[in-house]
């Protein structure tokens, strides 16, 4: 049995995000939602170096700017109409930053779940800073 094989299928979509991602010539890096149920509700991965979609047919994402972060991606591909994100975990293949936990923070995330630390830029520890930050949306 390979490693792949070992690997829950939220990672196996991370990993394959992140190399969509190293293909098309931004940062390799990908994100999954899953919701209570362990089904895959969102993906996404950094778009910031792509110009145009080559996949049409998928679901609203952001590229070709700073703010095109797989975090992002994987978040604004859920159809939040019938999906409650409180219940959701976030999957990355990187320490999310700052801007990604905002808008972690912002949509109430029960948990988020990373590969590798970012030393650069990783900032859960935001998630403790302020007041708002520890007990999120009321």
């Amino acid at each position: 049995m390979t490693f792949w094989h070992q690997l829950t299928l939220p990672w196996q979509v991370c990993l394959e995000e992140a190399w969509a991602a190293y293909q098309a010539g931004s940062l390799p890096i990908g994100a999954v939602v899953v919701d209570p149920a362990g089904s895959i509700v969102g993906r996404g991965r950094n778009r910031i170096f792509e110009t145009a979609l080559a996949d049409q047919s998928r679901a609203p994402c952001l590229f070709g700017h700073r703010l095109a972060h797989a975090e992002l991606n994987a978040l604004v591909s859920m159809d939040h109409a019938a999906i409650q994100a409180r219940e959701c975990v976030l999957y990355t293949t990187l320490e999310p930053c700052a801007l990604c936990v905002g808008a972690i923070r912002m949509l109430g995330l029960r948990d988020v779940r990373y590969t590798a630390r970012d030393p650069a830029a990783g900032s859960l520890a935001l998630f403790e800073a302020t007041d708002f930050m520890r007990r999120g949306l009321v």
